[in-house]
């Protein structure tokens, strides 16, 4: 027991990130000048390139790449262009009071050059780790409301909301840190001041593209092996790519795969009990919108401050916004049952292209809504929270402290998912621009 113990806990190495970002074509350089140096020239000495390059030949190297260097630094470097094809860039990740220190760079962290090989690998896993961004919820997930089924999407929404609290709530649990560089590159800062274990992209990775298909198969008649193909891609890719960006290691993206695997089956019997609960019962928004405030205040509070608590709150807070106007729209008698018998088809390919244009205007004013609704509502709820709590709306630290981003990111992010339900579907329907099987999912 305790081999295997050792074997999976020997899965946090983040020499194996390393490997497989060399693996992926990422060479790690020399160079680094700290104390740290002979630890990282032990790790490199046994790569294909030696382990001590002259600033000249670095320089040569450098410039005779038609990858592109990158340097993760404290300090600020200005950036560079190669001459050939290639571009020199640095991050600089600024070091914050009250962050895990082996979440970050510190000052007193070597710096890691690397050399990308492959723009088609980083490229590809760049667009993986998209898949679990706020911007691609933005946009992924409103097109499918607006254009597709909102059924459908409801219902997935539901088990992506449980599998981000459960994996946000694990990370301030558990408290482990993001893979060490060196031995591997950061090819990302965006969620450093976040723990590593486990992987949330990795979880909504497959709980996104599974949920869809199995939850869609309920409504409509496809055959599976073409989509099935599509989330196996989408799900690896997702997560490969916080291996490749040195953001997890192997056994944060195992477990929150994992999650995902485990969540789904969980939670299917139940989805459309509780998408129904949310859109007809009476006493719906009460007991969404309590309930979600309740997962807010029992979510654990971690040693040090970081970014995955106000992350969760916007995760709740979409999702009660959502429930909230789509049981508004059922109340006002905007919504009716379909006369349509499940499952249905699905129209031609012909068909669906024609529906593009209309889809894509439909898509775009949605879209702008909820850009002005989130630009809108974050600043105000910000003032208005600093108000309440009598706080300097520029102290952050006093804010942090006080854990008011979970209230101001609550109530933002409702606002969004109440827009994009209720405002903007109601805005485009005189219009003519929505379409009306809207109000007959549920």
């Amino acid at each position: 027991m305790s081999s295997v113990i050792n074997y999976i806990l020997g899965l946090k190495d983040p020499s194996l990130v390393a490997n497989f970002q060399k693996y992926c074509q990422i060479e790690i350089l020399p160079g680094t000048e700290s104390e740290e140096k002979d630890s990282e020239s032990d790790y490199l000495s046994s790569s294909s390139h030696d382990s001590h390059v002259t600033k000249g030949d670095l320089h040569q190297r450098l410039t005779k790449t038609n990858g592109f260097v990158q340097n993760n630094s404290n300090g600020v470097i200005n950036n560079e262009h190669c001459s050939q094809n290639g571009s020199i860039h640095s991050n600089n990740v600024d070091q914050m009071e009250n962050v895990q220190k082996d979440c970050t760079q510190s000052e007193n962290k070597p710096e890691t050059r690397y050399i990308i090989h492959s723009k088609f690998l980083y490229w590809t896993f760049r667009l993986g780790a998209g898949f679990g961004n706020e911007f691609f919820y933005l946009t992924f997930f409103t097109f499918c409301l607006w254009n597709l089924n909102s059924l459908v999407m409801r219902q997935m929404v539901i088990i992506w909301h449980a599998g981000m609290y459960l994996g946000q709530a694990a990370k301030d649990i558990i408290e482990w840190p993001r893979p060490s560089s060196p031995p591997c590159a950061r090819l990302e800062n965006r969620y450093l001041e976040e723990y590593g274990m486990p992987s949330t992209h990795a979880t909504v990775g497959v709980i996104i593209p599974f949920g869809l298909i199995i939850i869609g198969h309920r409504h409509y008649e496809f055959d599976f092996p073409l989509p099935l193909i599509v989330a196996f891609f989408w799900a690896t890719v997702c997560g490969l790519s916080r291996i490749y960006l040195g953001m997890h290691s192997v056994l944060d993206v195992i477990v929150g795969a994992a999650i995902g695997i485990i969540l789904i089956p969980l939670m299917l019997p139940y989805v459309e009990a509780l998408d129904n609960f949310q859109v007809t019962s009476m006493y719906s928004p009460l007991v969404v919108v309590g309930g979600e405030i309740f997962l807010l205040y029992i979510y654990p509070n971690a040693t040090i401050w970081n970014t995955a608590k106000g992350d969760t709150a916007t995760v709740v807070g979409i999702g009660a916004g959502i429930a909230v106007a789509t049981w508004l729209n059922y109340q006002l008698g905007f919504m009716m049952p379909s006369e349509v018998a499940k499952p249905y088809h699905i129209p031609s390919l012909f068909t669906l292209i024609s529906m593009i244009p209309l889809a894509e205007v439909r898509h775009l004013i949605g879209i702008l809504v909820l850009v002005i609704t989130r630009a809108v509502a974050k600043p105000v709820t910000h003032k208005l929270f600093c108000l309440y709590y009598n706080v300097d709306s520029k102290d952050e630290e006093t804010q942090r402290k006080m854990g008011m981003e979970k209230p101001q990111k609550f109530v933002a992010y409702f606002c969004v998912g109440f827009a994009a339900i209720f405002i903007v579907p109601n805005l485009l329907r005189p219009l003519g621009l929505m379409r009306m099987s809207f109000y007959t999912e549920f």
